[in-house]
């Protein structure tokens, strides 16, 4: 299971080192000129980087962890920092406005999410990717179904395939066992619509895993399909990220495909957030929100990830 939109295949090579030292030097010297607390309920400590004159490292699309000044017994040493400059600006006033609401939320709630999913009550995040794992796996096999010409039988095991790595990705290897097999295929079935023995016998030898080579090499050892042979994890990103809007868009869909916390917090604004409904994953979604089984969603991430900055974030006046 992974615990950084960093450790995902999207975000491989990546190097930062330099800004973490960055904002991290910042976090000990003034991080109120740069940064707003966004103050999660659950205590877990998030910041907002906004665009302003006197800080400015290189952008990073992706929540970093920072490790504060051990020293200072008044704040938790680990911190998360989500960079928010594509979605704010700094007025003629030396106020900074939000300039693209919708994006800015989604990054605030993708750094809320991550900090809890990181280091506070899991479970209550695991709670609430239950009802998603038929998006995701209607999302993932659809995307490579519609592609690559394959066959509905086919498809339908690589649903099955796709929503038990989603099982994989929200839980750690050793809570797999025998007892617990049937009834993750009992959640299969109804999250592909599939009959339970059909989800048995597609699945009843895979083992654990949670990154996107072994999907594809699990898919191409199961379906026995030419038409996937050559399924990767590049063509697997190519295939199904393009339908998302914004800064950063397609890569922010290449961590959801492998990381829980933003594949909730991406799921959440496509269903309720006005600004992204002419996206085309915003689209599909639209076609789950009625299920029953996502009554209470909107609620449940709304508890976990509202934030409390005690300020109006359109408002705030910079300190030079």
């Amino acid at each position: 299971m992974k615990l950084s939109p960093y450790q995902t295949f999207a975000c491989t090579g990546y190097d930062l080192e330099k800004i973490t030292q960055e904002v991290q030097l910042e976090m000990v010297v003034d991080p109120w000129a740069s940064m707003i607390d966004l103050g999660n309920q659950l205590g877990d400590r998030a910041y907002a980087l906004f665009s302003n004159l006197k800080f400015n490292p290189k952008p990073f699309a992706h929540p970093i962890d920072i490790v504060r000044d051990k020293n200072r017994g008044d704040l938790k040493s680990d911190v998360v920092v989500v960079d928010t400059r594509p979605f704010t600006k700094v007025s003629k006033l030396h106020m900074f406005d939000v300039t693209k609401h919708a994006e800015n939320d989604l990054a605030r709630r993708r750094a809320v999410l991550h900090a809890i999913w990181r280091d506070s009550d899991r479970y209550l995040i695991q709670n609430a990717c239950s009802p998603l794992m038929q998006i995701f796996a209607a999302w993932i096999s659809e995307s490579i179904a519609k592609h690559l010409n394959v066959d509905t039988f086919t498809q339908l095991k690589i649903a099955n395939i796709a929503a038990w790595w989603f099982w994989c990705q929200s839980n750690n290897e050793e809570d797999l066992n025998e007892n617990r097999r049937a009834k993750i295929h009992r959640e299969i079935s109804e999250a592909t619509r599939c009959s339970y023995d059909t989800v048995e016998d597609d699945l009843n030898e895979i083992g654990y895993f949670d990154d996107l080579e072994s999907f594809c090499n699990e898919v191409k050892e199961l379906t026995d399909n030419s038409r996937i042979k050559h399924l990767d994890p590049a063509s697997v990103i190519q295939l199904s990220t393009g339908g998302w809007i914004g800064t950063w868009s397609r890569e922010i869909m290449s961590v959801a495909i492998e990381y829980p916390p933003y594949f909730v917090a991406v799921v959440y604004t496509a269903m309720h957030e006005r600004g992204t409904r002419s996206a085309l994953f915003a689209k599909f979604v639209q076609r789950f929100g009625s299920r029953p089984e996502m009554k209470g969603f909107k609620q449940a991430i709304e508890r976990l990830s509202s934030t409390d900055t005690g300020e109006n974030p359109t408002t705030r006046v910079l300190p030079y």
